[in-house]
């Protein structure tokens, strides 16, 4: 079988493209012929694999050209024409000896768009999309007005959606975002899609109703080498750490707020438009920007508890399973999937979402219970290690799918 993953980068901007980067890894490793196609002009060193082939197209996101060429970049944005075109040859060159028998689609809103499917569609290819986020339904992206710092109730493309001004600039880029939504379904996102990749129970029970019902919606876990990551003696630490892109919608600032009010140590790995703000607002906290290699490592060696403070239903967050992996255990926002994970499996505390004076309150007493950090550290670790998340038995699971779309497709 020879496998196409489509991403907008083939570098690691993100959890989706970590993901798809690692996935295309294990296949090769599995004995698969691996074709990784993508925007930019970079791919990660570790895609320099004798089963992998990478093109890149060249470009970068074109809302980042807005100011020099906005009708061009508006253009790509809602329909990558350039991106197209290139598939398509790429597409005629592996038809022969080994031709491609599924490609599976990781992120596409940032450069290839929608329009990646109709290539593929001609050809007849089984697609498979990983639902790393809420793309699939929700013109933002997050299902999550940006403006109120809330979750949305109402149903994506509606006339409430519509009118709402829910996005974090302005409501002409709301604009844009609808009418780029029903491009994206043109082009067919998602009702041509053959079959979906859920990465958690919470995320799939969001997106399910909003997904073509004669498709096959599967969960897949996101890999986590758990023997890999060492363990972390986090009852002896005193750092609450939090670690993500610095957005609003992210809670970094209710994880400073929540620090600053227990008068503990609290560190936050990471950058974004919130940076500056919080440095200026939070001179207790430790700052690191984005750390890699040791340097990450060593962050996750100090922490006592991982807070997970995020406003909207983030579907998954691959830092704090990285967290528990060590043995540190987890403060979880409700309406998250990482609530969920500290319910199901008894691994820390969880909060109202966005209630700064609770997560106070929670710091002050983990920061007091060495016997409850060690035994919920525990149990966080023992979670990942039942759920087997290793690259093997997700890469055997992965080709399940495969497996099963294609069948799908072809009743």
């Amino acid at each position: 079988m020879s496998i196409l993953i489509l991403n907008d980068h083939a570098t690691i901007t993100g959890g989706a493209a970590k993901v798809a980067i690692e996935e295309a890894v294990g296949l090769a490793n599995f004995g698969k012929k691996v074709h990784f196609w993508a925007g930019g002009t970079a791919s990660d060193p570790i895609l320099d694999h004798p089963n992998i082939s990478v093109k890149l197209s060249g470009q970068e996101d074109p809302l980042m050209q807005l100011g020099a060429s906005p009708i061009a970049a508006l253009k790509d944005a809602f329909h990558n024409t350039f991106f197209v075109k290139v598939m398509r040859q790429w597409l005629d060159e592996v038809s022969g000896d080994d031709p491609i028998e599924i490609a599976h689609i990781h992120a596409y809103s940032k450069i290839l768009t929608g329009g990646v499917v109709e290539p593929l569609q001609e050809r007849n290819l089984a697609t498979v999309l990983t639902l790393h986020d809420y793309f699939s339904a929700c013109p933002n992206g997050g299902l999550y007005n940006y403006k109120t710092q809330s979750n949305c109730g109402y149903t994506p493309l509606g006339m409430s959606c519509v009118f709402c001004s829910c996005d974090s600039r302005n409501m002409a880029f709301k604009i844009f975002r609808i009418l780029r939504q029903k491009r994206f379904q043109t082009d067919g996102i998602p009702n041509d899609i053959d079959g979906f990749i859920a990465v958690t129970a919470f995320s799939r029970q969001i997106l399910e109703p909003f997904l073509p019902i004669s498709r096959p919606v599967m969960t897949l876990l996101n890999p986590i080498t758990v023997n890999r990551l060492d363990l972390v003696n986090a009852a002896q630490n005193q750092v609450f750490l939090s670690s993500g892109r610095m957005s609003p919608e992210k809670g970094m600032d209710v994880f400073a707020l929540g620090c600053e009010r227990a008068a503990i140590k609290g560190k936050i790995v990471g950058a974004g438009v919130q940076l500056e703000e919080l440095k200026q607002r939070f001179t207790q906290l430790e700052f690191t920007g984005w750390l890699t290699g040791e340097d990450y490592i060593h962050a996750f060696s100090q922490v006592r508890a991982f807070v997970m403070a995020s406003r909207w239903q983030e579907p998954e967050g691959l830092v704090y399973l990285e967290a528990a992996a060590r043995g540190i255990p987890i403060i979880a926002a409700s309406d998250t999937a990482a609530e969920q994970f500290v319910l199901e499996f008894d691994a820390g505390k969880v909060f109202p979402n966005g209630d700064v004076q609770a997560l106070s309150e929670i710091l002050k007493d983990v920061s007091r219970d060495d016997a409850w950090v060690a035994e919920k550290g525990r149990n966080a670790r023992l979670a990942l290690e039942s759920q087997s998340r290793d690259m093997p038995t997700h890469i055997q699971s992965l080709l399940n799918i495969y497996d099963e779309t294609l069948k799908s497709k072809m009743k």
